[in-house]
Order: C-alpha cells, then sequence, then structure tokens
C-alpha cells in the first residue's frame, strides 16, 4: 500500500496525474465510505437484512461500474489523440 501511495505522489509531482482527477477520485472515495458506515450502521444497529443490504450494494456497483463510468470518460492519452487529430487534419487540407 505505502508502494502506491508513493508511486501517486512521484506521478502527482512529475504532472502526469491531475488534481482534478485525484480531487474527483478522493470525493468519491469519501461519498463511498459513508455510505458504506451508513449502511453497516442500519444492519447493526436498525436489524435491517444484511442479505438485502449486500444485494443493493452489489448492484450499485455493477450500475457505477458499467452505466455511470460511461458518462465521465476519461482520456489517458491526451497527447496521441490529438497529434491523430493533427495528421488527419494536415490530409484532409492536401
Amino acid at each position: 500500500m505505502f508502494h502506491f501511495l508513493k508511486e501517486v505522489r512521484i506521478l502527482r509531482e512529475e504532472g502526469k496525474l491531475h488534481r482534478k482527477l485525484i480531487m474527483r477520485v478522493r470525493i468519491l472515495l469519501a461519498i463511498s465510505l459513508i455510505l458504506a458506515g451508513v449502511v453497516v450502521f442500519n444492519v447493526v444497529y436498525r436489524d435491517a437484512s444484511w442479505l438485502i443490504a449486500l444485494a443493493l450494494m452489489i448492484g450499485g456497483f455493477v450500475v457505477g461500474l458499467f452505466v455511470f463510468s460511461r458518462m465521465n470518460i476519461i482520456q489517458w492519452n491526451e497527447g496521441k489523440k490529438s497529434s491523430r487529430r493533427v495528421a488527419w487534419m494536415r490530409l484532409a487540407t492536401r
């Protein structure tokens, strides 16, 4: 785990990780931890069904993974994408 955090720190210092992306991941992690805490509280103290809670958590994960990930597509190779665009523009102007 410490190696991973060290790698993230090095990549951020080199400018390879955008601050907006890191902040967005931190916010989503905080939201998911809060929601997991609410679920655990309801199961332990309010005698909610752990089976229903588990099914809803798995369903939410699947929906988030396959549906909502399509809404915010992250472009990892921005430079490569723009160079392709420039190459097509050069071919179109000839």
